[in-house]
């Protein structure tokens, strides 16, 4: 079973309804290209036939030829784009919440639903975000603010619209393209057209459900239910769900085998970098990668930051050999799992390494990272060929920040890395004065209120002083990481020492060490 999810989050927000489906079926939950963790699509106005061309793309390369579909909102249309073209491959489809607009009502629509969000250096922005996911479920269209287009539904808990605000954030200038593809497809024709069996249903708490009263009645393997049993409830829609799946599952063959993680980096971004995950233990791990052969390079990030911070050695690195920068357990996109302190940090990372069979490798760690690398290197030396340890984790106070009612946390988010770059020295940053990339900043705070139940645990973990046991690994000091808004703890009052924080430098260091 394939799940499609709403714009503007991405496939986090079907988790709970994942779940239960689990019980009695394989559940795949996609990204929409632009969303989550997919990259988005070449054409630069895509429309809804696009993404449905990209799912069917998508589910060939996980062998599924032949699946149950639900798709919501956006998800919706998408999944029906697909069933129309490909009815082979579909073998029910399920459709919760299909906008059908009027063209006046699709023209306001397309002008006024996606605003672009400026950055700000006082962190407002993101305030603003957070308000346009909230007024979502107070007015429909959401910046409609009357009294006539306010409708009645239960607001979402504050973790909810955090996962949502975070997804919009996330996929940044990417989160208007389904918008709009979606708002510009009439889904009357598709349906007139669908040829396998399909229900249409959407919640009374769903703005689009007064909506369902405009398709008319078409017969044949369209079902329209008018009011989906259990309103919003997950475990009544997972009812309804697997209803309809099993009443058409004679001709669906059982999902193929989970492969294990690969890092055969035969489908790369246009920079040359893969995205993946790595099972360790009760966790999975969140790696970046690029190149292939060669004596592998591990990196890890200098925390809360992700393993993009270190794009700038990731790169250059693949041109000679494999390299891959590994999100800490408990940050970014890795999860936690058992890991809570150092020692189970470095367990969780060697468990994602041997997964995906690295036997011997080089290691690089900034800051929060440079703490596991020293681990790794103590706990298996035998594995390490050489190691750069980049500055120590900064000793920084580490708020809560659970998500707030009014998206306040990400405020806070924002002015704890924010302030931290203003308080490194022209020295630590090689600037003629203090200052902040706004755009680097809005990267670094993403990254940090992904994990914002779990950062502060995993940063506790890696402050631990870093050494290696018995010198039985070579450890190169190197320059702490340039990020002005890494979580590095730099000299203060000199220029950093060891080998500078530039590619080709520390890679030449690393080669040179005797095998």
């Amino acid at each position: 079973m394939v799940l499609l999810h709403a714009s503007p989050s991405g496939s986090a927000t079907l988790t709970a309804l994942g779940e239960r489906l689990a019980q009695s079926f394989t559940v795949y939950a996609i990204d929409t290209p632009g969303h989550g963790d997919s990259d988005p699509l070449a054409e630069p106005e895509p429309e809804i036939a696009d993404f449905g061309r990209a799912l069917g793309e998508t589910l060939d390369g996980l062998g599924l030829d032949r699946v149950h579909l639900y798709g919501t909102h956006t998800g919706a249309k998408v999944a029906l784009s697909y069933a129309v073209t490909r009815p082979a491959g579909v073998a029910s489809l399920l459709l919760d919440g299909v906008g059908v607009a009027t063209d006046a009502e699709r023209a306001d629509l397309r002008e006024h639903y996606t605003p672009t969000f400026a950055l700000r250096g006082d962190g407002t922005h993101l305030l603003a975000a957070w308000q346009q996911v909230r007024n979502m479920y107070l007015f429909w269209p959401w910046y409609r603010e009357l009294e006539e287009a306010r409708y009645a539904t239960p607001m979402p808990s504050p973790r909810d619209l955090h996962e949502l605000t975070v997804g919009m954030l996330v996929a940044g200038e990417h989160y208007p393209l389904a918008y709009q593809a979606a708002f510009a497809c009439d889904p009357l024709p598709l349906l007139r057209r669908v040829g396998v069996p399909t229900v249409v249903v959407a919640s009374e708490h769903d703005p689009l459900f007064a909506q369902l009263e405009r398709i008319p009645s078409l017969g044949g393997d369209v079902r329209v239910v008018r009011h989906r049993p259990g309103g919003s409830d997950d475990a009544a829609l997972a009812r309804v769900l697997a209803e309809h799946v099993t009443a058409h599952s004679a001709a669906v063959p059982d999902a193929p085998a989970a492969a294990p993680p690969t890092l055969d980096g035969a489908d790369r971004t246009p920079v040359g970098v893969a995205r993946g995950f790595a099972v360790a233990g009760d966790a999975e791990l969140h790696l970046r990668s690029a190149g292939r052969g060669g004596r592998p390079l591990v990196l890890l990030p200098p925390a809360p930051a992700s393993g993009a911070a270190l794009d700038w050695l990731l790169v250059p690195a693949g041109a000679s050999r494999l390299a891959l920068a590994i999100d800490l357990p408990g940050t970014a996109d890795s999860q936690l799992g058992t890991a809570t302190d150092r020692t189970s940090m470095v367990e969780a990372v060697l468990a994602g390494l041997d997964g995906l069979g690295l036997d011997e490798f080089d290691l690089y760690g900034a800051g929060a990272g440079a703490g596991i690398a020293a681990g790794i290197a103590t706990r298996a030396p035998e594995r390490v060929h050489a190691a750069v340890i980049a500055g120590e984790p900064a000793a920084t106070d580490l708020p809560d920040l659970a998500p707030d009612p009014l998206g306040l946390h990400l405020v806070r988010a924002w002015h704890l890395l924010r302030d931290h770059a203003l308080r490194r020295t022209p020295a630590a940053t090689g600037r003629s004065g203090p200052s902040v990339d706004l755009a680097v900043c809005q990267a670094r705070v993403l990254d940090l209120v992904k994990a914002c139940d779990t950062y502060a645990v995993a940063l506790r973990a890696t402050r631990s002083p870093a050494r290696a046991a018995g010198g039985r690994v070579p450890l190169l000091a190197g320059a702490p990481h340039p990020d002005p808004l890494a979580f590095v703890d730099p000299a203060q009052d000199a220029p950093p020492a060891g080998i500078a924080a530039d590619a080709p430098a520390i890679l030449a260091a690393l080669d040179a060490v005797d095998g």
